[in-house]
């Protein structure tokens, strides 16, 4: 049985998650109403993932073409000046 039903105050939290990723602070700011306690579940995918394998195609291929294009573009002659 519940002694006090009615709503409870705002509680603020800091945590930190610790994951893949590293280390991650967040604040959690929560309140009941009403019931029973509430029960609060966090699962926080901060991880990166490996890009997919056409990530990796498009990416390479942009990158040879911009080596295309530098090729291409060439560089300036150079003049040699010769004073007698």
């Amino acid at each position: 049985m519940i002694s006090d039903p009615g709503p409870t105050s705002v509680i603020d939290s800091m945590a930190t998650y610790t994951g893949a990723s590293g280390n991650q602070p967040f604040q959690l700011v929560y309140a009941e109403c009403c019931g029973p306690p509430a029960t609060l579940v966090v699962d926080l995918p901060l991880s990166s993932p490996i890009p997919e394998l056409s990530t990796w195609g498009m990416m390479a291929v942009g990158f040879g073409a911009i080596g295309f294009l530098a090729y291409r573009r060439g560089r300036p002659a150079k003049t040699l000046v010769l004073s007698a």
